[in-house]
């Protein structure tokens, strides 16, 4: 593989095929990267008994070859069986935020394929901003982007929705990074590559689950006269009471504010608001 970009300097070439290795911190930081590649790439040639090998020149390229022994394989006489998909039936609408076109445009067909909606996030801020202005049953978020990685831009997610589901798409599964991940708000993750059933698995089962802590937080327990326990929704009680009870006391209140705006009295329905501690309820 050649290509024609930054290069490498004859006194980095030992360095390169080394774990968590950035030669030009200020170009990862613009481009992303983890340091890892090479030294992965190494350590699978290696392990078929192969070498790697590069030949570089600063600013002009850098060309890396490698050879592996192989083996002459036997053709498949019969072709595997296509795998059946189950699709959920539920149409949700799923932000991807993806800084890799590629990985956008897969991510994108898998979730099409099965009924879901999808919009496109090209960063974190993009992200923040999408969540912000409309609402989605799941995110789907990268980890290592450009300019604000997917760590921040769960983030400030929170600070705009606590109930939306994150789910980290990424290949960063060491030791101690799903800790990470909790940490910044996420909610669970799917490891590339990226399998569509477990994808659909971790959508499914995560929006589920958020919806039944909001429905769950909606409960209170109450005991009444004779000892017995009650589960009640609150909302419920609420709108019901203000059905009965409230309606006609704020129509009321509605009419008083309109009489009072159109003579001209405002400061008196104020500080008629002022003294009234129950108001409505107590409207007169």
């Amino acid at each position: 593989m050649e290509d024609s970009g930054l290069g490498i300097a004859s006194s980095d070439l030992s360095k390169i095929f080394e774990s968590f290795s950035q030669l030009d911190g200020s170009f990862t930081r613009r481009y992303g990267g983890t340091g890892l590649g090479l030294a992965i790439s190494k350590q699978l040639v290696e392990l078929m008994g192969g070498t790697i090998t590069v030949n570089s020149v600063k600013n002009l390229g850098s060309r890396f070859q490698f050879s592996i022994p192989l083996k002459k394989s036997h053709p498949i006489t019969e072709p595997l069986p296509p795998q059946k998909m189950t699709c959920p039936s539920t149409e949700y609408h799923i932000l991807i935020v993806e800084d890799d076109v590629v990985n956008q445009r897969v991510l994108a067909k898998m979730l099409k394929e099965c009924g879901y909606g999808v919009t496109i996030a090209g960063n974190g801020f993009d992200a923040v901003e999408k969540v912000r202005n409309r609402q989605f049953d799941a995110v789907l978020m990268d980890v290592q982007m450009p300019e604000m990685d997917g760590l921040e831009a769960t983030r400030r997610i929170r600070f705009i929705n606590q109930r939306i589901p994150v789910i980290a798409v990424t290949a960063h599964v060491l030791q101690g990074d799903w800790e990470r991940f909790l940490e910044s708000g996420m909610d669970d993750y799917v490891s590339k590559p990226v399998k569509i059933e477990k994808l659909i698995d971790a959508i499914e089962s995560n929006i589920s689950s958020k919806r039944q802590d909001g429905r769950l937080e909606n409960l209170e327990i109450q005991m009444t006269e004779d000892g017995q326990v009650v589960i009640a929704e609150k909302v419920e009680q609420f709108s019901r009471r203000l059905n009965i009870e409230g309606l006609q006391l704020l129509t009321k209140a509605i009419a008083a504010l309109s009489q009072a705006v159109e003579e001209g009295k405002l400061f008196l329905f104020e500080k008629k608001l002022l003294i009234s501690k129950n108001w409505p309820m107590k409207w007169t």
